[in-house]
């Protein structure tokens, strides 16, 4: 968030997704941060550049982990019931993420406190429910700026896709109004 580093996902043979880091104010070299037997992925900055949050399946589920960056530090997993795809929130004082149940896809928000010593995490709550999507590690959330708006990519069903491809291919304008500051968000509807 800061401009300085680039977080990515390489993918090895051998270990799975790794998470990478490459300076870009000063350039430097990339260097692995997580490169383990686990596939992490979804890597996103804190706003400081402090903290590295992260998803990992270390312990056989997708969880989020935050890391100090660049370190030293261990990881501290923050989730309990799983979730990828996290992103802070402007003010730092939270992470966004996706949870998958079998009844339906959440956009959950946990409160960080990354302050005094390592990291300790509140309890999760439910943001919104909805067909929230989720696919490659580069991620699918984001907030804008100054907390009014909050993006997220959604699933379309085939039959839509295909009523949305060329020649009749329409914008899927979709805005979560958000009000970060603790209130709950709302989907606007789709509009064609």
């Amino acid at each position: 968030k800061d401009g300085k580093w680039l977080a990515y996902v390489e993918t090895n043979p051998v270990t799975g997704n790794d998470i990478w880091v490459a300076g870009i104010s000063p350039k430097s070299t990339p260097v692995a941060v997580m490169n383990s037997s686990a596939s992490e992925a979804y890597p996103a900055f804190s706003p400081d550049g402090k903290w590295l949050v992260y998803t990992s399946d270390e312990d056989g589920t997708g969880q989020i982990y935050v890391r100090p960056f660049p370190g030293p530090g261990r990881a501290e997993r923050i989730t309990r019931a799983g979730g990828v795809d996290p992103i802070w929130a402007p003010d730092g004082r939270s992470v966004f993420y996706i949870n998958r149940t079998d009844q339906q896809t959440q956009l959950m928000r946990i409160p960080v406190d990354t302050g005094g010593d390592g990291v300790k995490a509140g309890n999760a709550d439910v943001f919104a429910v909805g067909a929230f999507g989720f696919g490659t590690p580069a991620g699918g959330i984001d907030v804008a700026p100054d907390s009014s708006r909050i993006l997220v990519t959604l699933m379309v069903p085939r039959a839509q896709a295909a009523e949305r491809s060329p020649p009749n291919n329409s914008p899927l304008h979709v805005v979560l109004h958000a009000d970060l500051s603790g209130g709950k968000g709302r989907r606007s509807a789709p509009s064609r």
